[in-house]
């Protein structure tokens, strides 16, 4: 195990007495500086107490290491061995002048019992993501989306009360984890871009440094461009989010002041996403990876009406070079019939707000049809993934809803397990022998449909009870949402999305429903509560990918690229695609 600069194992610096000179230069290798006071303790010889010298800015808070308090221990205990080899082994990156007096050694080495402070001096470039570049492909493994909202959790202090007194409030959590290597976060989304007349603004919040609304200024809070920076360099993928409940309402407007046509307005957005996306990168030094598109607009999106034709286009016009997600509600038209033998009935699962036309067409799922609608060049879709809101859906058990953490558990792995795998058409529902015959008249018949893969569906739930008007599930009840999938997905899980990440370091205030952001999947250790999660989705096993349930007759179509979503052929169609 290496250790910054030439501390010790015990605490001391080599030539230098005491153990206050040791921990102050350590702890600050998080930002890559000493400030003033570490060059009067390297010459305290006074048995290491921290003197009256140590009181500058914050940094009587920051310098002690009893303060610091251990985020990632037992979250990097989960490690396997090869991973810890890999960490070991990476290249060095360059020394930082202003503390590392030559030694390459800085942050990455750190003792994961020595979580990195906020500091006050310059920021290390090797830490922040001036350094080296992004590993290839960046993260592995299932995604855990992590929306970013506010600033609770990036060292900005109690913020008024606003923020949980533990984990400590000016301790830039985020930023330690990523420095350290230990955050399990594939996805940070920075929330929210909205519509001012025909440009793109930032929506008015605390993380923009400018407090938002403005359509020139894209520059972050600084610690969350720190932090951001920083995972970035980890290999986490930085996403613009687009929309919101409340940014969405002008989105309408502003696609019709686009052009006068679809394929105008497409290369109208284009354009106005790659200047936003280009600003970004250089006001913050940061690169965005991709767009998260969350146009809410409430209710079914039929594919004829100007909400569908709207999200199409939107996905459409994000440049080929990003990534795209789309985030909407069951509601909005991701409905799943049922398969035999799932304990949510025919008339439940596509009743409530899934109760729309249900004529043995596809319009009961009509967002499916955008990975048809929203291609590449190359035929596959834009869409990286599709994260499902389960939530906000009050009793509604066929979208993630129920009256308990039970009945909610079972809604949602019923629904994503068949949205992922896809389900038979309902078959003749007039006749006696149909195992749905009793439902031949309400909900009605169904069509087939294949599925959009689990690896492309990303399981969204409130990461606090304030996060969300409703169906919160805390920490154990995710665990026993995932223990439900466990063997009925035929491939591996998509990943998990939360609203939001700073809220679960929060204590309440009006960003929390009722005032209230807690209880959360936080805690005082939301690293390992979020790492204990990735871990147990990337332990899920598959299911062989023609279930025995689907019958001979009614198994779903396969197609020669994997690649690309498969759509079954349904009533409707005239000619049957893969796309």
């Amino acid at each position: 195990m290496a250790v910054p600069l030439a501390c010790t194992s015990d605490d001391s610096v080599s030539g230098h007495d005491g153990a206050d000179a040791c921990r102050d230069v350590c702890i600050d290798a998080a930002n890559g500086a000493g400030d003033t006071n570490d060059s009067v303790d390297l010459g305290d010889t006074s048995g290491g107490a921290t003197d009256s010298k140590d009181a500058h800015g914050m940094d009587l808070h920051v310098d002690r290491v009893d303060d610091r308090i251990d985020d990632s221990r037992d979250a990097t205990a989960m490690l396997d061995a090869a991973d810890a080899e890999q960490r070991r082994d990476a290249p060095q990156p360059p020394p930082d002048v202003s503390v590392d007096t030559g030694d390459p050694r800085d942050v990455w080495d750190a003792r994961a019992d020595e979580s990195p402070d906020t500091g006050t001096g310059t920021r290390d470039a090797a830490c922040t993501g001036n350094g080296p570049a992004p590993p290839p492909g960046g993260k592995t493994g299932p995604r855990l989306v992590a929306y970013v909202n506010t600033l609770c959790g990036f060292g900005i202090g109690p913020d008024n009360g606003t923020c949980l007194d533990d984990p400590d409030p000016y301790q830039n959590h985020v930023l330690a984890w990523e420095c350290a290597r230990t955050s399990p976060i594939t996805h940070y989304v920075l929330s929210f871009l909205s519509f001012k007349g025909a440009e793109i603004q930032t929506d008015p919040g605390p993380i923009w440094a400018n407090g938002g609304g403005s359509s020139t200024d894209f520059a972050l809070h600084p610690n969350l461009r720190d932090a951001m920076q920083a995972a970035r360099a980890a290999g986490s993928r930085i996403m613009l989010s687009l929309g919101g409940e409340v940014g969405s309402s002008g989105f309408l407007s502003w696609w019709t002041a686009q052009g006068a046509n679809s394929a105008a307005r497409v290369t109208m957005m284009r354009s106005r996403i790659a200047t936003v996306v280009s600003a970004f990168a250089s006001q913050n030094a940061l690169m965005a990876d991709g767009i998260d598109v969350d146009i809410e607009l409430g209710g079914a999106y039929p594919p004829t009406s100007d909400k569908y034709i709207a999200t199409r286009d939107l996905i459409n016009a994000v440049p080929d070079d990003l990534l795209v997600a789309f985030v909407p509600q069951v509601g909005n038209g991701l409905c799943a019939a049922p398969v035999v033998g799932d304990p949510l009935s025919p008339t439940v699962a596509l009743g409530g707000q899934c109760s729309q036309p249900m004529n043995g067409d596809d319009t009961p799922w009509s967002l499916a049809r955008l990975d048809q609608d929203c291609q590449r060049p190359n035929g596959t879709p834009r869409l990286d993934y599709l994260g499902i809101q389960y939530y906000n859906a009050g009793a509604a058990e066929c979208c993630g809803g129920g009256g308990d953490a039970t009945t909610m558990v079972r809604s949602t792995a019923q629904h994503y397990k068949n949205f992922a795998n896809g389900w038979p058409a309902s078959g003749d529902l007039a006749d006696a022998s149909n195992p749905w015959h009793a439902y031949q008249w309400y909900p009605g018949p169904w069509a087939a449909f294949a599925g959009t893969s689990a690896q492309r569906l990303v399981l969204g739930k409130p990461g606090c009870r304030g996060c969300a008007g409703s169906n919160y599930l805390d920490l154990a009840a995710m665990k026993d949402l995932l223990t439900n999938l466990d063997g009925k997905l035929t491939g591996p899980m998509g990943g998990i999305l939360f609203w939001d990440l700073s809220r679960i370091f929060s204590k309440g205030g009006p960003l929390c429903v009722s005032g209230t952001c807690q209880p959360s999947w936080g805690g005082t250790n939301p690293l390992q509560s979020l790492t204990e999660l990735v871990a147990q989705m990337r332990a899920l096993p598959r299911t062989p990918a023609l279930r025995s349930d689907l019958g001979p007759s009614r198994r779903r179509r396969s197609y020669s690229n994997p690649t690309v979503v498969r759509l079954a052929c349904l009533r409707t169609c005239t000619t049957c695609s893969a796309g």
